[in-house]
């Protein structure tokens, strides 16, 4: 699943922050489904260019 098909779901949006891991920047984003503070749906882990210690973490939740 991408980005685009999460947002054709009706899924939006929610915030975006860093955690701590390590994705290779050669590769395709990861998605995971996500179920928590914030509700369902899922996170897009995407690389960092600027260090590769962290990841950029995508918050994507269905509206209420």
């Amino acid at each position: 699943m991408e980005r685009k098909e999460l947002i054709e779901q009706g899924y939006i949006l929610h915030h975006t922050a860093s955690r701590r891991g390590y994705l290779s920047r050669k590769g395709p984003e990861k998605v995971e489904a996500y179920k928590g503070r914030f509700g369902c749906g899922y996170i897009v882990l995407s690389p960092r260019f600027d260090t590769s210690r962290y990841v950029d973490v995508a918050y994507y939740v269905r509206p209420v």
